[in-house]
């Protein structure tokens, strides 16, 4: 393939072939645009493949990083949900309930023996049929808000 004809110039294909130093500057113009397309073209091949390849490590990394996550999410799920039936929170739930029989027995005694004192029988007919009641009562209904809301915040 030639170098194209430029009308009133004179560029052998042979000047053209040896390079741009042996031309004259209106040749040199014309083996420019020739060779320009033809050199470019390596290193447009260069930074494609170089895109390709940096995008495919993107892509790795991400979807490893997906994965990874997926991952962590599962083993965090599955190490902190709570079991609400096992065996240990139950032995955990008696042993509360016993001390509960504890506490209350002596401050029953303190409401009587505070009763006694201030020669009340509404004070004392109050410890013993209401406020012990109503603190069972509340501490029952504290025990199943507590369920409620571990269940509520495990999946």
């Amino acid at each position: 393939m030639g170098v194209p004809a430029i009308p009133g110039l004179s560029c052998s294909s042979a000047a053209a072939a040896l390079g741009s130093s042996g031309l004259s500057p209106a040749c040199q113009g014309v083996a420019g645009s020739v060779a320009g397309p033809v050199t470019s073209l390596p290193s447009q091949v260069a930074g494609l493949g170089a895109d390709s390849v940096l995008s495919a490590a993107a892509n790795w990394v991400t979807e490893g990083a997906t994965w990874l996550l997926g991952q962590i999410g599962g083993a965090l799920q599955s190490s902190t949900q709570v079991d609400l039936g096992a065996s240990w929170f139950t032995a955990h739930f008696e042993t509360m309930a016993a001390l509960a029989g504890v506490v209350i027995v002596p401050l029953l005694l303190l409401g009587i023996v505070q009763a006694i004192h201030r020669q009340s029988t509404s004070l004392l007919l109050r410890s013993i049929l209401i406020n012990v009641p109503v603190a069972l009562l509340f501490t029952g209904a504290a025990v199943k808000l507590v369920q409620l809301g571990l269940a509520l915040s495990t999946p």
